[in-house]
């Protein structure tokens, strides 16, 4: 089989891509082992004493972190690479965790969520093209709406693993352990994301990067796009 492997790829990459393939099925589970699903919203208003509106906001900040963060993110995926976006973010998961179990500060606690949500736009794309990129220089790109259905399905399972345990072990713990256990848990992914190898690529690289930065730059400079930027992240988060 040939690996019809784009321009720059040569026989050494063909051995670190099949590594990033069996890599990829652990960090997509374990890049959010978010063992706090259903308990988080019980935990910061029995644990960290906050009000209910207050934990409502946690949703609208995420939200609105999402809207602002998904180009940036993007721009350094392509400039930098999408190992480096994905390293990024999982590091960034990790942190929030521990900043999430261990503080009573409602704006340490929001910071920790909107990290949350830039992780998860540093993940966005990212992880998708490093496994389509991965099995293009393998030959086997054709493959890749199985190899995603079955991540995704891994990641579905995990989902539903951590949440109940998670709700569990509040029966015989503190509110606060299933996060901090969550940061333990994600740990690795960081390793995972380290061993990655970048996949080489045939398009221009600063292709999406110089088109964000021009889209940033139009945007502040026309006030209409800007003002419905505002717009629509108010009405998004609202």
């Amino acid at each position: 089989m040939s690996l019809n492997a784009p321009s720059g790829a040569g026989p050494s990459a063909h051995p670190r891509m099949q590594r990033n393939l069996r890599l990829l099925p652990w960090w997509w589970v374990l890049r959010w082992a978010w063992f706090g699903e259903g308990i988080w919203v019980i935990y910061l208003t029995d644990e960290r004493g906050l009000t209910l509106g207050e934990a409502l906001i946690f949703e609208a900040v995420f939200s609105a972190v999402v809207i602002a963060t998904e180009l940036p993110t993007g721009m350094i995926a392509d400039r930098f690479g999408r190992r480096v976006s994905l390293l990024i973010g999982t590091t960034s998961v990790v942190f929030a965790f521990l900043a999430f179990g261990t503080s009573s500060s409602l704006w340490v606690l929001l910071s920790a969520y909107a990290f949350f949500a830039a992780a998860e736009t540093s993940f966005s794309g990212a992880d998708s093209a490093m496994l389509y990129d991965s099995l293009k220089v393998v030959g086997r790109e054709r493959d890749f709406t199985k190899y995603y259905g079955r991540l995704n399905a891994l990641v579905m399972g995990g989902i539903g693993a951590f949440t109940i345990v998670g709700s569990l072990l509040v029966n015989w713990f503190p509110l606060w352990v299933p996060f901090l256990l969550s940061a333990v848990a994600t740990t690795p992914a960081i390793l995972l994301a380290w061993l990655f190898t970048e996949p080489p690529r045939t398009e221009d690289r600063h292709a999406y990067f110089e088109t964000g930065r021009r889209a940033v730059a139009l945007t502040v400079r026309t006030p209409a796009l800007f003002w419905l930027m505002v717009l629509m992240t108010a009405t998004t988060t609202a």
